[in-house]
């Protein structure tokens, strides 16, 4: 069963409620959901800025700012006015109340109500209800999804984080023991958020991501040609995708 209409496309977070009352405005947050797979980056205002190339152009001090970064992928299920996103992917290690939320829409803002913490997310709309959806995956530890001329592409870590209350909690622990290999491993999780359309001159341009470094590239330069890639779902017939290969 696929989403429904009115809960595809991207939005863009503009305020959290936390359960004591305090918000966050500043965080940028950006959920990308098509007809089945969903896509979601939340990147810190205070995320240290892109440095060279790699982790080790960071300090151990900026890999712990880089570990409060969020971000997930997976399949959205919608009962009712309820959605339940199972993740796939997530940036964050297991551990914690499923992923589940009450939602109401109200023209092209999108208000979420926690269920099992007491939280509040507003959504803003950035494409509009008839926009181009497209879910890709490569294998099993790569997926992507396009609406409109926005794309989010999350590419799997290599090794598996055990329960933990976070991922800033293992780095800590990885590099306070001397094995910053094992923090950096466990760091990389590659979300990525741009624009397939051109900017300045660069087409599916990144502009958001869990690896820094990657910022202004082209997401074909770090991930194999589309057509490579596996379509799972899209609201088009495969003839009016033709621009996403161009």
């Amino acid at each position: 069963m696929f989403v429904p209409p009115e809960l595809t496309g991207l939005w863009r977070r503009s305020i959290m409620v936390f359960p004591d009352g305090s918000s966050d405005t500043t965080t940028e947050v950006l959920w990308l959901q098509t007809r089945s797979m969903f896509g979601d980056i939340r990147v810190p205002a205070k995320r240290p800025k892109p440095a060279g190339e790699g982790f080790i152009a960071y300090s151990d001090a900026d890999l712990l700012a880089l570990a409060a970064m969020q971000g997930f992928g997976g399949v959205l299920e919608v009962d009712g006015e309820i959605c339940r996103w199972r993740r796939q992917f997530d940036y964050q290690p297991p551990g914690g109340p499923p992923d589940e939320a009450g939602y109401k829409i109200d023209g092209d803002l999108l208000i979420e109500t926690g269920l099992h913490a007491d939280y509040r997310e507003d959504w803003v709309r950035e494409t509009p209800p008839d926009a181009l959806l497209a879910a890709f995956t490569l294998g099993q530890d790569t997926m992507l999804v396009v609406a409109g001329d926005h794309f989010i592409e999350i590419r799997n870590r290599s090794i598996a984080l055990p329960e933990a209350d976070s991922l800033a909690d293992l780095v800590k622990q990885d590099l306070a023991s001397g094995a910053r290999d094992r923090a950096e491993a466990r760091m990389d999780l590659r979300i990525v958020y741009g624009r397939v359309a051109p900017i300045d001159g660069v087409p599916w341009q990144i502009t958001r991501s869990t690896l820094p470094w990657l910022e202004g590239k082209s997401l074909f330069t770090v991930t194999p040609p589309l057509a490579q890639w596996r379509l799972e779902d899209t609201n088009r017939e495969h003839a009016d995708l033709a621009p996403l290969f161009a």
